[in-house]
């Protein structure tokens, strides 16, 4: 029920911004290996490393300085949605309003996991249903 939420809010927020796939989603599909490779790196790998490194490790240092929540998540969002420069900016505003969900997320349930997870299910969907 959860994923058929998160997919469909992917999907509306998808038609919004009008944002079709990237080039670089394009040729993962050349093989099995690369759309393999891909899965493991985008779906599995991308999402726990960044969700520490950004939501996890940067957000607590920043917030221990004690800076003010909003600015720490405009902070990390900005940061995150930066390390993305392969997409336009139509899709780096949809980023940046999704990395800010996140940061939410991520301060009020003070944990990555959840963060780790919806990043996961997003990433398989655009991996699955944007190729």
């Amino acid at each position: 029920m959860f994923c058929t939420f998160i997919s469909i809010c992917f999907t509306f927020c998808y038609q919004w911004f009008d944002i079709e796939q990237s080039d670089f989603l394009d040729r993962l599909s050349d093989s099995a290996l690369t759309l393999l490779l891909g899965f493991i790196v985008i779906c599995l790998i991308g999402p726990v490393l960044e969700e520490i490194v950004y939501r996890g490790i940067l957000f607590t240092v920043l917030q221990r300085t004690g800076m003010h929540t909003s600015l720490v998540l405009i902070i990390t969002t900005s940061i995150f949605t930066f390390i993305h420069v392969q997409y336009d900016a139509q899709q780096l505003a949809f980023i940046f309003i999704y990395g800010l969900l996140l940061g939410i997320i991520r301060y009020k349930t003070n944990n990555i996991l959840l963060c780790i997870a919806i990043h996961m299910i997003h990433n398989v969907y655009n991996l699955f249903f944007y190729i």
